[in-house]
């Protein structure tokens, strides 16, 4: 558990070059919000596993992961999402290729349409 976590923010420091990996496994850690301005560094991903972590919020979080242009599959599930989600936070998300997104096991008590 901590070792992954401690691994995905030294990986920089040793001189790996982030936009190199294609699938980034977070799952499980503590993460109570997106690490968002280091998940952005790795720009080729196609696949982003953020199951079984702390998550609790994700209202406009969406559209910050725009930086991944190449995302195909996001694994948010066993998080503590409890906020409600908004339609429009997909907009600029899902406009990309992304085929697959897991919210199972959380507690999202509802998708607002606007």
């Amino acid at each position: 558990l901590f070792l992954k976590f401690v691994y995905f923010f030294f990986l920089f420091k040793l001189g790996s070059s982030a936009r190199e990996f294609n699938e980034l496994d977070l799952s499980p850690n503590l993460f109570t919000e997106l690490p968002i301005i280091q998940i952005c560094n790795f720009s080729n991903l196609f696949l982003l596993d953020l199951s079984d972590n702390k998550i609790t919020n994700m209202t406009n979080r969406f559209s910050q992961l725009s930086c991944l242009r190449f995302l195909k599959r996001l694994d948010l599930s066993f998080n503590n999402i409890s906020s409600g989600l908004i339609s429009s936070d997909f907009d600029d998300f899902f406009g990309y290729d992304l085929v697959y997104l897991n919210l199972n096991n959380n507690q999202i008590p509802l998708v607002e349409t606007q």
